[in-house]
C-alpha cells in the first residue's frame, strides 16, 4: 500500500478538508507540482483552480479552491486559501488496449 500523508485545506470559514492521501497535485504559478509521501519541506503559492489527490483507498477527487499558500512540512500539506469547495469523487475509467 502506497504511503499516505495528511492533507488540510484550511480557508477563512475554517478547515475545509483533513483527510490522509497518496498523492496531491496542485497548481502553482510555474505550473503543477505533485506531492507524495515524506516531500521535502516547501513553501509556495498556488493558483486558483482544481486539486487534485488520491485517497487511501485509490479513489481520486478534485476540489475547486481560491489562490492561496501550499506549506508542506512533516509530512503534511496545508493549503490556505480564501475559499474551498467540496471535494468531487472522480469516475473510474477502465484501461483500454
Amino acid at each position: 500500500m502506497p504511503k499516505c500523508f495528511q492533507l488540510r485545506v484550511v480557508t477563512t470559514d475554517g478547515t475545509a478538508l483533513d483527510t490522509k492521501v497518496t498523492y496531491c497535485s496542485l497548481q502553482t504559478p510555474n505550473g503543477s507540482l505533485g506531492i507524495l509521501a515524506n516531500h521535502a519541506p516547501m513553501m509556495c503559492l498556488i493558483r486558483e483552480g482544481k486539486l487534485l489527490f488520491r485517497d487511501e483507498d485509490g479513489d481520486e477527487f478534485t476540489m475547486n479552491h481560491s489562490a492561496g499558500v501550499a506549506r508542506v512540512h512533516e509530512n503534511v500539506l496545508t493549503l490556505l486559501a480564501d475559499r474551498a469547495e467540496k471535494p468531487v469523487a472522480q469516475e473510474k475509467k477502465p484501461i483500454t488496449g
